[in-house]
C-alpha cells in the first residue's frame, strides 16, 4: 500500500495523473474469511490462534488422505514480529527488569542459547540468570517470541513440519532464499516468522495466515502507526488464497472493534484514507507539513541534552528573523531508545515547510552551533 502522503498528492493539481479505482488483489472469498479474534490476555490470544492452525492442519491432512498421496498438503503462515523465546525478565520481588547495560531496552531470552540477548548491540548474558541482580529475588520470564510459538506449535502439531524464519534463523548466507524455496516446494507445512514473511511473497498453496501481537504495532509510537498496521493487514490478506484454494486470515487482537482493524479487514482503503488524512490535518502531520528530526548523540546524557536545548534556542533565534516562515520546534526529547551502544540520544522534531528558506535557516543555525563548540 502506498503512503498517505503519496495518496494525498494524487488529489493535488500539481500531479498530472489519472486516479484509478483501487481494486483489491484478493478475492471475495478471502475477504469473507478474514477474522479478528477478540480475547483478553496474551496466552489466551495465542492459544486461540494456534488452535485454529491445528484445526486447519487437520483439515489439510484429511484432504490429503481423501485425494491421494499426490495432493500437496495445504501450507499455512504465522506472523509474529518478536524474535526470541521470552521478551521480558522481571524480578518477582522488587519489579526490576533486566535491561541491556549499553542500550535502554529489555534483554530477550533465547532458549537455544540459554542466554539473554540485546537485539540492538548484541550484548549477551549467558547462562540466563534465575535471580535478580539487585535484590536476589526470583526472576520471572514473560512475554513470547517466535521461538516460544514454534515450541507451542510443535506440541500442538507434532506431525507438522515447521519452518521458523526470523533474524536468528537467517544468519547464514542466502538463508532467506533457501528457506523460501523449501517452503515453496512444500518441504514445510507452516512458515512462522517476523514481519519479513508478510511482504511480497506469493505461495499459491497458502490457505491460512495468522498474525500474533498486532496490538504492539497498533499502539506504537509515531504518527504512521495506523498506516503501518493497515498496510501490514493488507499484505497479510494478500498472502493467502492466491490460487483456487479458499484462504483465511486470522488476526489476534484485544481491540477487534478498532476502526483501523475494521477498515483493514474490509479492505476499505478510501475510507481509511479519509479518516487518516483528517487526523493528520488536525495534528499538523505530513503531508500537511514536513518533518525534520535533528539528532544529538554523546557519551554523557546531560551534555547531550544541553546541546539539544542550545541548538533549539539558536534555531528559534534564527527563525525569528524570518517571521513568515512556518516552523514548530518540538523538544528536545529522548529518542525512542534513549541509549544505544552506550551512547545517549536526544532529538528535536521540526514541523516545517521543506523549502529553500527553511534550508537556509538550518544552515545558518548549524554554523552558529558549530562556532559554540558544544
Amino acid at each position: 500500500a502506498k503512503s498517505r502522503e503519496t495518496h494525498h498528492a494524487v488529489y493535488l493539481p500539481v500531479y498530472f495523473v489519472i486516479r484509478l479505482q483501487l481494486l483489491s488483489a484478493v478475492g471475495a472469498e478471502l475477504r469473507a474469511g478474514l477474522h479478528l479474534l477478540p480475547a483478553r490476555g496474551a496466552d489466551v490470544r495465542r492459544l486461540l490462534l494456534l488452535t485454529a492452525v491445528r484445526a486447519e492442519f487437520r483439515t489439510g491432512g484429511q484432504l490429503l488422505t481423501a485425494v491421494g498421496a499426490e495432493a500437496p498438503l495445504l501450507c499455512r503462515r504465522l506472523l509474529l514480529n518478536r524474535r526470541g523465546y521470552r521478551t521480558v525478565a522481571m524480578c518477582t520481588a522488587c519489579g526490576h527488569v533486566l535491561k541491556c547495560p549499553h542500550c535502554s531496552v529489555p534483554l530477550v531470552y533465547h532458549k537455544p542459547q540459554q542466554a539473554l540477548m540485546c537485539h540492538h548491540c548484541g550484548h549477551t548474558v549467558q547462562p540466563a540468570p534465575t535471580l535478580c541482580p539487585d535484590c536476589g529475588g526470583k526472576l520471572a520470564y514473560s512475554g513470547f517470541g517466535t521461538q516460544r510459538v514454534e515450541e507451542e506449535l510443535s506440541r500442538l502439531l507434532p506431525a507438522a513440519r515447521i519452518l521458523r524464519m526470523d533474524q536468528d534463523s537467517t544468519t547464514k548466507k542466502n538463508a532467506h532464499e533457501t528457506m523460501l524455496a523449501q517452503f515453496a516446494r512444500h518441504d514445510y507445512d507452516i512458515l512462522l516468522g517476523t514481519q519479513m514473511v508478510a511482504k511480497g511473497l506469493d505461495f499459491e498453496k497458502v490457505s491460512l495466515v495468522g498474525v500474533l501481537g498486532i496490538d504492539s504495532l497498533l499502539f506504537g509510537q509515531g504518527f504512521r502507526a495506523y498506516e503501518s498496521v493497515f498496510s501490514l493487514v493488507t499484505q497479510v490478506i494478500g498472502r493467502g488464497g492466491r490460487a483456487d484454494i479458499p484462504g483465511r486470515a486470522l488476526i489476534q487482537t484485544t481491540v477487534p472493534d478498532h476502526p483501523v482493524l475494521q477498515l483493514a479487514a474490509a479492505q476499505d482503503y478510501e475510507a481509511f484514507y479519509r479518516e487518516e488524512i483528517t487526523f493528520r490535518k488536525f495534528g499538523l502531520y505530513p503531508p500537511f507539513c514536513a518533518f525534520c528530526v535533528v539528532g544529538f548523540v554523546g557519551d554523557k546524557e546531560p551534555e547531550v541534552l544541553t546541546a539539544a536545548v542550545r541548538f533549539g534556542q539558536l534555531l528559534g533565534e534564527t527563525a525569528a528573523q524570518n517571521p513568515k516562515m512556518p516552523l514548530r520546534i518540538l523538544g528536545p526529547a529522548p529518542m525512542n531508545i534513549v541509549m544505544l551502544n552506550s551512547k545517549y540520544r536526544y532529538k528535536l522534531t521540526l514541523k516545517c515547510r521543506n523549502d529553500a528558506q527553511f534550508r537556509a535557516v538550518m544552515r545558518q543555525t548549524l554554523d552558529a552551533y558549530d562556532k559554540e563548540k558544544l
